[in-house]
């Protein structure tokens, strides 16, 4: 007999929202499932992590503070069991 199993395949990318996008103050994040992101990053277009107040709204959302930052373009980091996403978002105050 063939024994089979089914991989789970999982699209990070689809399981988050992130708005409004381009931000001008506050940044929201959204988490459709309930994976578990051990790291919540934002980064320059260079790829240097930028200095932002995080705040938990819920367990399955939270909020970017990013009034303070430079206009341009800049990438949300969230890293899970399950992988790596980066989003990319525009700041236009």
């Amino acid at each position: 007999t063939k024994v089979g199993f089914q991989e789970e395949v999982v699209n990070l990318e689809s399981n988050i929202l992130i708005f409004p996008n381009p931000v001008n103050s506050t940044l929201k994040l959204k988490f459709l499932n309930s994976y578990n992101f051990s790291s919540v990053k934002l980064l320059d277009i260079s790829g240097k992590q930028v200095s932002v107040t995080f705040s938990e709204t819920a367990n399955d959302s939270r909020q970017i503070n990013v009034k303070n930052l430079s206009n341009g373009i800049y990438f949300v980091r969230l890293i899970s069991e399950k992988g790596i996403v980066n989003k990319k978002v525009v700041i236009n105050h």
